[in-house]
């Protein structure tokens, strides 16, 4: 998702049942913010499952009930699911917005839980 120049991102997860384990590493959501191109210093644009980098990772959200609203501090933001196909589960929905509010934290708020799930901070 990309927005112009100087605005931000607001998602909101309305449903959300995705494989919970520890440290989400088999099914999860993940989010990045930034460009997909060009990290700056500090950024952490890894590979994800093999492909480019895709910005600044801000976290994994896995388990059942994560939902709530995020809002991002740059006008790009990646939502990738990875899922490993051993455990089913309904997956996820969510919307976003363009927004021109600006926050003080990062894409929501840390340590994030829903009534059965968890997230990954980095």
């Amino acid at each position: 998702m990309s927005n112009l120049v100087g605005s931000l991102i607001t998602l909101e997860f309305v449903d959300f049942c995705v494989e919970i384990s520890s440290n989400c590493t088999f099914d999860y959501v993940e989010l990045r913010e930034g460009s997909s191109s060009h990290g700056t210093a500090g950024d952490d644009t890894e590979d994800v499952e093999g492909g480019p980098g895709r910005g600044r990772l801000v976290g994994r959200l896995c388990g059942e009930g994560m939902t709530g609203v995020f809002h991002t501090t740059s006008a790009v933001l990646h939502v990738i699911f990875v899922s490993d196909a051993s455990v089913e589960c309904r997956g996820f929905r969510a919307f976003y917005r363009q927004t021109r509010e600006h926050y003080h934290s990062r894409v929501g708020p840390p340590g994030r839980t829903g009534s059965r799930g968890s997230t990954t901070d980095v």
